[in-house]
């Protein structure tokens, strides 16, 4: 609870950013902090999202090369460890978990649909095309979805309480030092 509340403090802070303002809707944001639907990203920072990532490639058995010419189309996802952390209509990538060596093997970005459940078997719809439907075994494959503002916010936020910023800063404090300025 205490976080929730440092974070609500930072978010009013970025309130006086006009291009901050101008670009995310501060009072959802804040609203957002207390909805479950953003359990997925509590707790973590765009730094361990980047290191979640850049774990699961250099895991996967994909050389250096695969993995510098793609960690770039990744930087503003988030892996999916877990299906129920997909989010409805927003863009994704799909990475086959055992590479092939007899093919090119690529990042297959689509819109994450639905997920479908049949014979013990999770299943990822999605759409890449206009009329091109795709399905995919959650357990045959690496999906990293993008992350919209107000996650980058949140995550931000996380980021901040987690190097020790003083996210409760006085504003009385600010003005009397504003007054010394002027003496």
């Amino acid at each position: 609870m205490e976080f929730r509340n440092k974070a609500k403090n930072l978010i009013n802070e970025a309130r006086k950013d006009p291009t901050l303002a101008a670009s995310i809707d501060i009072n959802d944001l804040l609203e957002s902090l207390e909805d479950v639907e953003n359990d997925y990203i509590e707790n973590k920072t765009l730094s361990s999202i980047s290191q979640d990532i850049f774990n699961v490639l250099v895991n996967s058995g994909y050389g250096d090369d695969f993995i510098k010419e793609n960690i770039d189309k990744l930087k503003d996802t988030m892996y999916v460890d877990e299906f129920n952390e997909f989010k409805g209509g927003r863009s994704a990538y799909a990475l086959k978990k055992r590479p092939d060596p007899n093919k090119k093997n690529r990042l297959i970005k689509f819109h994450f649909c639905s997920l479908s459940f049949k014979n013990n078997t999770t299943y990822i719809l999605g759409i890449f095309g206009p009329n091109k439907w795709c399905s995919y075994i959650f357990d045959n494959f690496y999906f990293f979805q993008t992350l919209n503002d107000k996650d980058k916010m949140i995550l931000s936020a996380y980021e901040k309480m987690e190097n020790g910023e003083d996210l409760t800063e006085d504003e009385d404090e600010d003005e009397d030092e504003d007054e010394d300025d002027y003496e």
